[in-house]
């Protein structure tokens, strides 16, 4: 995958890891400007204060402190991670940050099974990143990753990095 020229500064950059004290503010105002706020309790901000308590992987990409983009996943028993968004800032979009984000949650957390409902804009652009969608409910996407059947602490990993070009 060759960089753009726009895109080079954007990834010299960004860092994307694993966060635990993002504010409800700036998780209201990426969910406001990626579109999500359709789905989401936007105006009530106890509420998504208790979404962001309740993620079991929350990571960030950021650029110079501002946020570009969340990956929240949730944890249904051992085998399973719901990925419950994927926020990317319009203007960021179509870099490879959602792109980015989806494999920190990966590397994150050990699952054998990760799915999502998209918005229905969205079920392509998943199925862009190798998920797949059941033809009775498209919007159902899930990708199944072989070999991992159980979340263990050995597995849990939380590397701090930052993105480089990517060549």
């Amino acid at each position: 995958m060759q960089v753009r020229q726009q895109d080079r500064a954007v990834w010299m950059e960004m860092t994307i890891k694993l966060e635990t004290g993002l504010s409800v503010p700036e998780y209201r105002h990426i969910l406001t400007t990626s579109g999500l706020a359709g789905r989401r309790p936007v105006e009530h901000l106890h509420r998504l204060s208790s979404l962001l308590e309740r993620a079991d992987v929350l990571v960030t990409a950021r650029r110079e402190g501002e946020l570009l983009g969340i990956g929240r996943a949730i944890f249904w028993g051992r085998r399973f991670c719901y990925l419950a968004d994927l926020a990317v800032d319009p203007v960021f979009q179509r870099r490879g940050i959602g792109r980015r984000i989806l494999e920190a949650v990966h590397a994150h957390a050990c699952y054998r099974i990760l799915f999502l409902i998209a918005v229905p804009e969205a079920v392509g652009y998943y199925r862009h990143l190798g998920l797949q969608s059941l033809s009775i409910f498209p919007r159902f996407c899930w990708k199944q990753y072989p070999g991992w059947s159980s979340i263990s602490s050995e597995g849990v990993r939380q590397p701090e990095y930052t993105m480089g070009p990517t060549p």
